[in-house]
């Protein structure tokens, strides 16, 4: 795409956004007190569905586009926030109980079905310029409880923290309190349970390890020859 085309798009985009959903089978539903945000955004069959009062749904115009998503809130003063330029295909972002957020940065790309859950108040952050491949979960609790033999619960949900600039492969598993650093790789396949990673690595494996380090990487595939 030239400059001028995206200038011209940049600054008709709230006229293409409206024309672009219209008739796409975008549904929202959200009681009083909730705020909800996406004029300008492009929307295909997407479904926004809040319940509870509080809440936020955050989505920045500028180029950025949803297709076959849901976003779902049920509780109070939760918040989803996309950023500019993000394109989202075929995820679902799910957030039950109170004081929970699902973050995601500016030009990330999620290419296929992806689902973000959180619960009782976590947050799940990923960062800019991050590519998401597809089947694709990431979830900030277990949903049930795990009990000791005195019937004292030992399963707490905690934080998701996915840097800047990640490439997560397709198959991926993230689970409660994982971190994972700026310019890093998650392998096709891996689980991550609730370690911390460095930057400029590449992670791999059941429960994550550390396959690489001193690693980044680009969306373009650069010729092998052109390195020799």
């Amino acid at each position: 795409m030239n400059d001028r085309l995206r200038a011209i798009i940049s600054k008709h985009e709230n006229v293409i956004a409206l024309i672009y959903g219209l008739f796409r089978g975008n549904t929202t539903k959200a009681g009083g007190g909730n705020l909800l945000k996406f004029k300008g955004v492009f929307r295909n069959g997407i479904s926004i569905r809040v319940s509870g009062y509080g809440n936020k749904v955050l989505i920045d115009k500028g180029l950025t586009r949803l297709r076959d998503c849901s976003l779902t809130i049920r509780g109070n003063n939760n918040t989803i926030h996309i950023g500019k330029g993000c394109k989202l295909n075929s995820a679902s972002l799910y957030i039950e109980d109170n004081g929970g957020s699902i973050i995601i940065g500016e030009g990330t790309i999620i290419s296929g079905k992806t689902h973000i859950a959180v619960i009782e108040g976590k947050t799940i952050s990923i960062g800019s310029r991050c590519l998401f491949s597809a089947n694709i979960t990431l979830r900030a609790g277990d949903s049930h409880s795990i009990l000791d033999k005195n019937g004292k619960r030992i399963n707490p949900s905690k934080d998701i923290m996915i840097g800047n600039h990640v490439w997560v492969g397709n198959t991926v598993t993230i689970l409660k309190g994982t971190k994972v650093k700026d310019n890093s790789i998650i392998a096709t396949g891996s689980i991550l349970t609730g370690k911390e990673f460095p930057e400029n690595c590449i992670i791999g494996g059941i429960g994550g390890k550390i396959l690489k380090t001193e690693t980044d990487w680009c969306a373009e595939r650069i010729p092998i020859e052109n390195q020799i």
